[in-house]
Formats: structure tokens, C-alpha cells, sequence
């Protein structure tokens, strides 16, 4: 058997449904947990691969460079310095075109008061802004369904892919037993 087409992963990539169940026990892990208790949580667990719901789960993210664990730095990469880059853009657009409130005095016969005027700011950048953002969240949504790896378009970009660590990868062997494989 050749080397070159064995599996370098020892798990079967997590299919959608286990991914989407993933990020629903997130949300109710951070309900649950208050927002803080999670987020201590994440940075413990980031060091193994992973995030509270894929510890529940038993999914790890693995970094495809290497065939091991993803470790914090990785994490910290993924899961958060790659989605604020992906999302720049369009929170600047959302920014631009925010409401703004104007304060002007108005004379009445009883005196003067202060009327707060609400408008928009720029509407194209805020209706661009809007859809870009909500493009970004769907493309990254749909392109687990592409390939095999089943990889989200943030996991391309950060080289993992996440692992079902319940189901092993039966085509896989460990670099020192490779040599042992008879042809």
C-alpha cells in the first residue's frame, strides 16, 4: 500500500450535524455559564484543540499541518483573530452607518428646550454592511457541505479540521507503523 494515500488523521471528521449540535450546546453552555464561566472555560480547553461543547461532544480540532491537536495559539487563531478578520469590513460598514442623534434648541413661547433629532447616517454603508456580514456567516455556514474534510471556511483558512474523536479513521496508521504494512 502507498504511504502517500493514508489518511495523516487518526479520527473521522465531524459531519455537519455533530458540528451544528456543537455550536447549539455553545449557546447554551454560555447562557448556562453566565458568559464568564464559559469563557474561563474556552481558554482552559483551548489548549487541547478544543472548546467546551466539543469537550461534551468529544470532537478536537487538528491542525492539518501536522495530523496533532491544535494547541491555544492555534486556537486563538481560529477562533478568534481569523473571524475579527473576517468581519473587519463589514462592521466598519455597520459603523458608518449608524444613526446619529442631533441635539437643537428650539424657542417656544413658554422658553427654549433641547429636541433630539434621530436620523441615519449613510444607508448604503449600513444596508452593505449588513449583507456583507450575513454573507460572511453563510458562506462560512455552507462550506462545511464542500469535500470530505467537512472543514468551515474558517478552518480552511486556519489549516484544521475538526475530528470526531468517538469514531477512529480505519484507513489510518501511525507514521512508525507505515513501514510495518505489508504490500
Amino acid at each position: 500500500m502507498d504511504a502517500k494515500k493514508l489518511p495523516e488523521l487518526p479520527f473521522v471528521p465531524a459531519n455537519p450535524r455533530h458540528r451544528f449540535a456543537g455550536e447549539m450546546l455553545s449557546a447554551g453552555l454560555l447562557i448556562c455559564t453566565l458568559g464568564i464561566g464559559y469563557l474561563v472555560w474556552t481558554l482552559i480547553s483551548w489548549r487541547r484543540g478544543q472548546n467546551p461543547s466539543h469537550q461534551v461532544l468529544k470532537m478536537r480540532v487538528y491542525s492539518i499541518d501536522t495530523g496533532k491537536p491544535a494547541r491555544w495559539r492555534h486556537m486563538v487563531l481560529r477562533c478568534a483573530l481569523l473571524p475579527y478578520a473576517f468581519f473587519i469590513i463589514p462592521e466598519i460598514l455597520i459603523r458608518i452607518g449608524h444613526y446619529k442623534v442631533t441635539t437643537t434648541q428650539v424657542t417656544t413661547a413658554t422658553g427654549t428646550m433641547l429636541q433630539n433629532h434621530v436620523s441615519i447616517g449613510n444607508v448604503g454603508a449600513y444596508i452593505a454592511g449588513s449583507v456583507l456580514f450575513f454573507a460572511i456567516l453563510f458562506l462560512d455556514a455552507l462550506w462545511i457541505f464542500r469535500g470530505t474534510k467537512r472543514q468551515r471556511l474558517i478552518d480552511v483558512f486556519a489549516r484544521t479540521v475538526v475530528l470526531n474523536e468517538c469514531m477512529e479513521n480505519p484507513l489510518y496508521a501511525p507514521a512508525g507503523e507505515i513501514d510495518s504494512i505489508e504490500e
